[in-house]
């Protein structure tokens, strides 16, 4: 055999034989073959032992135990480059009946990898009374996945996603088929990392030659549309092409209810819901719309140097339809230091993270929030004396090291830098003191202003 650099292979050893009929010495011939190759080999000894009547090892897990240990030790002697692989087959079951194939398990000490084999199909073994359509790929892995992935790497042994059905009637269904690939490649290493490989079989059961029940096609390379959605899902970073790269692809890890989050974290989504297909799925910090995402695994950035305190994370799934599907609320802990925070009815506030007073407290009217002028100016940098009260002509002036602001009471309009533009509201004064509409003051100094509902709070962060 031809060596090729940075290649690997994946060889499965079946005895149709039966397992009573296995000889040590042809196990030991195999294996000096196997050495001599000089590359990565990753060897399934006896496939699928859990599937009744498709193979001539189901049916006694002692004596199948007993032969995987001796290929095993075998192997291991004269072929220190292959990888001894364990390769159920996922029945669409209960986990209860799922966790019978555990009665073959080998051993840790006898197994390198464990693997899996499944298939989606658009309607199970080919009933139309039967569908699979529904059914998402990543599900088939989520049982052993939770079993093995602290004791051993994963890989997709055999996988295909059906773009033609050939049973109960032949059906092209390749904008489901292509939605799953994008969908299952995208997504596997943010909920599955401990996966290591997957092996896409290129078949087409109406082949002649392949002589078990033809139910569906599988094939890759006779659809554009599957070809296109299989090359852009695996020119992820993640997705290595020779023997010995390695991936720089993110640590994805699952968001707790009150975590701290802090500077710039990638978001990603994974929702089941009744629709095989998303729309888009949407993040919602405190109410406000921060980030969308259209693609699976719905990857979105956001800075959550930007979020102060306990706070609201909304996630909003959207179906085929754009209709509201699900949604899911997480409470985390923003880690930013905001400039000021304002409460409204309350006289406590904080400044750069010092909690200061005021004589009086904050107010909201007419869909504004108003400020005491002083306390205001001051918090956003403004020094004493370039904070004026003309009694007078009832108006303030505020000057900062860029700008000067003019307001008057009563009036809606503000004059900055010479310019008068109109305003909503205007300055108002309560309790003996000038209150002013927080954000249009706060955004004239170049602060950015942030209203979170759930606390009643102006929050106020420098400008980007």
């Amino acid at each position: 055999m031809q060596e090729v650099p940075g290649a690997g292979l994946v060889l499965a050893l079946e005895p149709n034989c039966g397992l009573d009929k296995l000889k040590e010495e042809d196990i030991v011939a195999v294996a000096r073959q196997l050495g001599d190759l000089k590359i990565p080999v990753f060897l399934r000894f006896a496939s699928e032992m859990n599937m009744e009547g498709t193979n001539q090892w189901h049916g006694d897990p002692q004596k199948y135990v007993f032969w995987f240990r001796k290929v095993a030790s075998i192997i291991r002697e004269y072929a220190p480059n292959v990888a001894m692989v364990w390769n159920l087959f996922d029945i669409v079951q209960p986990e209860g009946v799922k966790a019978t194939a555990l009665s073959y398990y080998p051993g840790d000490a006898y197994v390198d990898w464990v693997g899996v084999n499944f298939y989606s199909d658009y309607y199970l073994s080919g009933q139309v009374d039967q569908p699979g359509a529904g059914i998402d790929p990543l599900q088939r892995l989520d049982y052993w996945y939770r079993v093995f992935f602290t004791r051993k790497p994963l890989m997709v042994g055999e996988f295909g996603i059906a773009h033609t059905t050939l049973k109960p009637y032949r059906e092209d269904v390749s904008w489901w088929a292509a939605n799953y690939i994008r969908k299952f490649y995208n997504t596997l290493p943010l909920l599955y990392p401990r996966v290591k490989a997957v092996v896409y079989l290129d078949l087409d059961e109406s082949d002649p030659l392949y002589t078990q029940a033809k139910v569906s096609d599988y094939r890759l390379s006779d659809k554009e549309e599957i070809l296109r959605a299989y090359r852009e899902a695996i020119a992820s970073p993640y997705y290595l092409e020779k023997i010995g790269q390695s991936s720089p692809a993110p640590f994805y890890q699952e968001l707790r209810e009150g975590e701290k989050l802090q500077g710039e974290v990638i978001l990603g989504a994974y929702a089941k819901i009744y629709d095989p297909f998303i729309s888009r799925v949407q993040y919602y910090l405190d109410g406000m719309l921060v980030a969308q995402a259209s693609l699976p695994p719905y990857l979105a950035r956001f800075d959550f140097s930007r979020a102060y305190g306990p706070s609201s994370l909304e996630v909003k799934v959207f179906d085929s339809q754009e209709r509201e599907a699900f949604r899911r609320t997480y409470l985390i802990e923003g880690g930013g230091i905001p400039v000021a925070v304002f409460t409204l009815g309350e006289k406590s506030y904080t400044c750069r993270g010092e909690v200061k007073e005021m004589d009086v407290a904050p107010f909201v009217e007419g869909g504004r929030s108003f400020i005491p002028l002083r306390f205001l100016a001051q918090s956003l940098g403004v020094p004493g004396e370039g904070i004026l009260w003309d009694e007078q002509e009832r108006l303030v002036k505020i000057s900062s090291q860029d700008h000067t602001i003019v307001l008057r009471l009563g009036e809606k309009k503000i004059k900055v830098d010479g310019q008068i533009k109109p305003l909503d509201v205007a300055p108002v004064e309560r309790e003996g003191r000038v209150f002013l509409p927080a954000r249009y003051v706060a955004e004239v100094l170049g602060y950015e202003v942030g209203w979170v509902e759930s606390r009643q709070q102006v929050v106020m962060w420098p400008g980007r």
